[in-house]
Order: structure tokens, then sequence, then C-alpha cells
């Protein structure tokens, strides 16, 4: 059976890391309440993902289309007419939509410099 591979998968910003009482073992979990869904740019040269992949390391952080850090992402397509998701990511897929896009325009637009790597924020504070 082969899965589709989708191009915007779900995200969230956190989880819940449960320790089993017996073995000692952490194993980390989705919260009851997961809060807002946000849109993540999927790396479709991967295998489809079967199960939600949990950030632990930080070299494997990835952003959403808004900029917010996702620790969880999930293996079903981010869809825009579902409760709970993020305005900012739909209104920035609403103009990846546009299919005059050239490839450097979509990559500006998704964030993404290198496939996964997230472009980092040059200007100083002050």
């Amino acid at each position: 059976m082969t899965t589709k591979k989708i191009r915007y998968a779900a995200g969230l910003t956190n989880y819940v890391i449960t320790k089993d009482l017996a073995t000692g073992h952490k194993t980390p979990r989705l919260r009851d309440n997961p809060g807002q869904v946000h849109a993540v740019v999927n790396n479709t040269s991967r295998p489809a993902m079967q199960e939600p992949f949990f950030v632990e390391e930080t070299w494997d952080y990835r952003a959403a289309l808004c900029g917010k850090l996702i620790r969880v992402v999930m293996p079903l397509s981010f869809k825009s007419n579902e409760e709970n998701i993020c305005r900012r990511c739909v209104s920035k897929m609403e103009l990846l939509d546009n299919p005059k896009l050239t490839k450097l325009e979509r990559v500006k637009l998704e964030g993404y410099r290198f496939g996964w790597i997230p472009k980092r924020n040059r200007t100083r504070a002050k």
C-alpha cells in the first residue's frame, strides 16, 4: 500500500513526555488539547509518515508557514477548513496556491533555504 505524499503537513507546537513507571522509559505523546494547528512544509523526498513525528532534538526543529516553531509533525495534510487552525498559515497558503509563482518565489514565501532548514532572522534586537 502506497500512501500519498503531502505538500503541507499539519504541525503542533507542543507535546507531553510521559514516563513509564515500570521501566522508566520516557515516551512523547500528543496533548489532550493540542491547540492551534499549523502548516508545515513536508519533505516529499522522504517516505510518507505513518505516525506523528515528535521533534526531540534541536537539529530537527521545523518552522510553520507563519514562523512558529513546530515540535510535532502529523502524518495528515493541513486543511484550511477545519477548526483550531492558524489563520496566518492559511493566508500564506493562499498566496502559495498561485500557479504563476516561480520556484524561487515559492521558497522565499515558504521561508526555507535548503529543504528543511528554516531561514534565520538576521535583524539585530535593539
